[in-house]
């Protein structure tokens, strides 16, 4: 069974903050880990492999408007300690 976690964020902010986001958000993805927090809502997303990008803009009756949409699939983490092996050492 898969968890579920949702994150909104809306606000009206300025282009310059925009652009601060956006740097957060590439940042993101070039360390393969995203994380997200308003007030009480946080999530964390760690982006990688293939992922479909959408990008749609539209300017109609004097409103213009962008969307960016990323998604993949996680794939599960397995980590192995070392003492949790049960490996004979050679002698």
């Amino acid at each position: 069974m898969s968890k579920s976690n949702e994150f909104q964020f809306l606000s009206l902010v300025d282009q310059e903050t925009i652009i601060k986001y956006l740097e957060a958000l590439l940042d993101g993805f070039k360390s393969g880990h995203i994380n997200l927090k308003a007030k009480e809502e946080a999530i964390i997303l760690d982006p990688e492999g293939l992922m479909k990008l959408e990008i749609e803009a539209k300017n109609k009756g004097g409103r213009a408007k962008v969307q960016f949409k990323v998604s993949w699939k996680d794939h599960p983490k397995v980590v192995i300690n070392q003492s949790d092996l049960n490996i004979a050492s050679k002698a």
